[in-house]
């Protein structure tokens, strides 16, 4: 997979980069599940370059990117603790390589809402890493990565997909240029998940190179039996730890509409999916749409109509 990476004129400051996002939904809070979380953070931190985890938002009320080092790593970690967590209305932090541009590794945890009148927020869990995660000499060790960290989030939904990663801070002008690409090549993810996590529920985001189903949507859909007879045998479906992974081919397919390169894979993964995909998604409507109903229908529904 070619390395993306686009630019804003003015300052230099890189908008958009592609990459592999990694994204996990739970019905627990952080305080009910912050053993596997602490886990997965620190799996997280011992995988990728110690060099690359240089700024970090490091709590749910600060704003600004600032340096990250090893203390700042421990204060993160152990905002994770069941004590403080419990405590606190809301419990979030983000590092990353590339502070408030488009990062290649990043991390980032964000509690779900305590409201009440919030009942289908989830916990969100969401990481990044380069393109060449998913390469062919990579990918195998990468998805024993994702079969990791699934084992240990256990989620009501997952995904893990080729993403197109926007700038923090200059999101507007960041999904003028995710249009444009996103277009040609529908096998991207696109996303602004601290926000879809309000309101996802018990429903997935659509086809993705890898899916992750907890118990709740796999009954939804009638089952192991009946999604495995569904998929076709190049699509991969196998249990993680009570968790259902399906994944669409051991190579990402990002399609490429310039050359009429198809995604016969996740299409029949979208339509095994359908009956509980999200439709409408609001911050998709307003960033990448720019508030037109008919462009996001049609991207909602790349690999269905």
């Amino acid at each position: 997979m070619k390395s993306i990476e686009v630019k804003d004129p003015a300052s230099g400051q890189v908008l958009v980069r592609n990459g592999i996002i990694l994204v996990f939904f739970l019905e627990t809070y952080v305080y009910e599940c912050s053993g596997g979380l602490t886990s997965a953070f620190d799996r997280f931190v011992e995988t990728v370059p110690v060099e690359s985890l240089k700024w970090a938002v490091v709590n749910a009320t600060s704003e600004e990117w600032r340096n990250a080092d090893a203390k700042t790593v421990k204060r993160m970690r152990d905002s994770l603790a069941p004590s403080g967590a419990r405590k606190r209305k809301f419990t979030a932090f983000r590092v990353n390589d590339f502070a408030d541009e488009a990062p290649q590794y990043s991390f980032m945890i964000s509690d779900r809402d305590k409201d009440e009148e919030q009942p289908v927020s989830r916990t969100l869990v969401q990481m990044t890493f380069p393109p060449s995660a998913a390469n062919e000499d990579g990918v195998d060790i990468f998805c024993k990565l994702v079969s990791e960290f699934t084992a240990l989030i256990k989620p009501s939904y997952g995904y893990c997909a080729p993403g197109l990663l926007a700038s923090d801070a200059r999101q507007a002008a960041a999904f003028v240029q995710i249009r444009h690409l996103a277009r040609r090549y529908p096998g991207y993810d696109v996303a602004i998940n601290d926000l879809t996590q309000l309101d996802i529920g018990p429903r997935v985001r659509g086809a993705r190179w890898i899916s992750l189903l907890g118990p709740d949507l796999v009954k939804a859909l009638n089952g192991r039996d009946a999604i495995r007879k569904a998929l076709p045998a190049a699509v991969e479906v196998r249990d993680i730890a009570g968790t259902l992974m399906i994944r669409a081919g051991r190579l990402p397919e990002l399609g490429d509409a310039n050359r009429r390169l198809e995604t016969p894979l996740l299409r029949s993964v979208a339509r095994v999916l359908e009956p509980v995909t999200m439709f409408g998604e609001l911050n998709l409507r307003s960033y990448f749409a720019n508030f037109d109903e008919d462009v996001l229908r049609r991207w909602e529904r790349r690999f269905l109509d």
